[in-house]
């Protein structure tokens, strides 16, 4: 039958768990069993006060047998006479770990009170509760000089003259094991929280790695609170990066190429700072260093339409018509080509011009930048192919260095082969061009 287990630390004063179990009573937790842990100084066993009250363990679990029968006591005695050392310390940490572990473990449930015992017992029962998991953490004040009242009360302190205080009770175990199974590589430990942090160096370890865990989630979710915020102004950016490109070719002899937008999504975001991050970048805003979060593509059907394209984007961006180009040329323009030669792509890094960007509807736009990407339709369809078997795909980089060579015999057979289908496609243009002409 699933119990109510209080766990208590206890120095020379008893009543602070007569105190808190009456208290928790009051408010309908009632107590099935009560785990003491203390130390063996003998004022712990027996203590009076100054008229002559017996306020020691002893008297403590003759009171409860009296008064709470119900109540099974267990005292488990820390064989130390006082908390004078960081080992002591230690030891009372792991008794309490492993005598909570095994009452979770029967599924009970476990209230701790961190009312008795030095400063350092009560750091430890939190700690402990906390490393383990509990349901519900507990303090005692009394409301008045503590010597008095004992003395005057003996373990029946009136409820009136306490207050209980409840500390949120936080379950770090799940964390706790998952840290341990990533740090101890070898499983020797088996995820046994307890056990691990068995030395200073342990504790430390384990805590600096979940802090850089905890750390790095907290600065995650920001990041993704920040991309939702920041979304509809790059999806803006697109709209008006692609308005301003089509009314250009409208006026060119280009025939009507495909128009693509798409803002980058969070999880590609974030796969770019762990790529930049793993080249030994470093930088405090990501919004700052990653700067195709909004990207527009413009497909042409044929290799002449792209140079012509290409052309006209040049003399825009170096006569800073409607666009400026990004500060670093390196990275305002850049010719993309893959390891395996068959696909060529033209990108941009623009911005708007401070007087677009001055107006009313486009302010929030400045700053932003936004990539510009100019493809054939059969470049477009083999960067398709190319990041779903090759560049992107798990199958391709599992596989061994034959299999490897293999595929990208055939992708150089398949580049050959569409730069030919290329040069075919680019007779039928000027066969377009005549017509449209004569139309």
């Amino acid at each position: 039958m699933k119990e109510n287990v209080l766990f208590s630390t206890l120095g020379v004063t008893a009543p602070v768990i007569s105190e808190t179990i009456n208290l928790l009573e009051a408010e309908g937790k009632s107590i099935n069993k009560l785990v003491v842990v203390h130390t063996s100084f003998k004022d712990v066993l027996h203590k009076q006060t100054p008229s002559g009250k017996d306020i020691g363990l002893v008297a403590l679990k003759e009171y409860i047998g009296s008064k709470r029968g119900n109540i099974a006591v267990e005292s488990i005695d820390l064989g130390i006479e006082d908390i004078l050392t960081e080992n002591d310390n230690t030891k009372v940490l792991h008794v309490l770990m492993n005598a909570i572990e095994e009452e979770r473990n029967k599924q009970n449930t476990v209230y701790v009170s961190i009312a008795g015992g030095r400063k350092t017992m009560s750091a430890a029962a939190l700690f402990a509760a906390y490393a383990v998991g509990c349901d519900g953490i507990y303090h005692v004040l009394v409301n008045g000089r503590e010597e008095e009242l004992t003395d005057a009360y003996g373990f029946d302190v009136p409820l009136d003259k306490l207050t209980l205080i409840r500390i949120p009770p936080v379950n770090l175990s799940l964390m706790l094991k998952t840290v341990i199974e990533e740090i101890d590589t070898n499983n020797l430990f088996r995820g046994d929280i307890s056990a691990y942090l068995q030395d200073k160096e342990r504790v430390e370890e384990v805590f600096s790695y979940l802090n850089d865990g905890l750390r790095a989630s907290l600065d995650l979710r920001k990041l993704h609170e920040e991309h939702n915020r920041r979304y509809s102004l790059y999806e803006r950016m697109n709209q008006t990066v692609l308005a301003i490109l089509q009314g250009r070719i409208r006026k060119s002899a280009v025939m009507k190429p495909q128009y693509e937008s798409r803002v980058k999504t969070f999880e590609s975001f974030i796969r770019k700072i762990a790529e930049k991050r793993g080249r030994g970048e470093t930088f405090q805003d990501p919004f700052e260093r990653i700067h195709d979060l909004s990207a527009v593509r413009i497909v042409t059907y044929f290799q002449e339409d792209l140079d012509t394209l290409e052309k006209m984007i040049d003399g825009m961006i170096t006569e800073r018509v409607d666009f400026e180009p990004y500060p670093d040329p390196d990275k305002a323009k850049k010719i993309k080509k893959p390891e395996v030669v068959g696909y060529t792509g033209i990108h941009y890094l623009v911005g708007l011009r401070p007087d677009r960007t001055a107006l009313l509807e486009y302010e929030r736009l400045s700053g932003l930048w936004c990539e510009i990407q100019l493809k054939t339709i059969f470049d477009h369809a083999w960067s398709q192919v190319d990041h779903r078997l090759r560049f992107k795909s798990e199958e391709f980089h599992a596989m061994s260095k034959e299999q490897k060579d293999e595929v990208l015999a055939v992708f150089a057979d398949a580049a050959r082969l569409l730069n030919e289908s290329k040069a075919v496609f680019s007779t039928l243009r000027e066969t377009y061009e005549h017509f449209r002409k004569e139309t």
